[in-house]
């Protein structure tokens, strides 16, 4: 499943998605960066799987010398406000999505399907509808 998703003011908010039949490269340790999880449940409330993501927030740009054409500079944005991708597995079975910042990184450890344990603040809930 893609998520396309709009992150403002620390929180995430769906703008679209599409669902695929297929597999993704699963994650075998998280990166330390990655200090965002979505966590997906059943219709029981019951975890099916937890996906590790980051949030793009700084834009790197490079830029000519307008002056002498000397040569390239730099800098970093870091953007407060913007639209991003996260993919995670397509199961008919999930019906919502919780988007949690984690407190602390010591819990990015494997990718699990356990998410008892993981304090973070929840900055995003996507409830999901049957298509019909």
């Amino acid at each position: 499943m893609i998520l396309n998703l709009h992150y403002k003011k620390g929180k995430i908010t769906l703008n679209s998605l599409k669902r695929f039949d297929g597999r993704l490269k699963s994650i075998r340790s998280w990166n330390i960066k990655r200090r965002f999880i979505c966590v997906a449940y059943s219709k029981k409330d019951n975890p099916l799987f937890v996906q590790a993501f980051t949030i793009p927030k700084k834009l790197y740009f490079d830029y000519q010398q307008v002056k002498d054409n000397t040569g390239l500079n730099g800098g970093i944005i870091e953007r407060q406000e913007l639209d991003f991708i996260v993919k995670i597995p397509y199961q008919k079975e999930i019906k919502k999505l919780l988007f949690i910042r984690l407190r602390e990184k010591k819990h990015l450890f494997r990718a699990t399907t356990a998410c008892v344990g993981f304090k973070g603040k929840v900055i995003g809930k996507i409830e999901l509808i049957d298509e019909v």
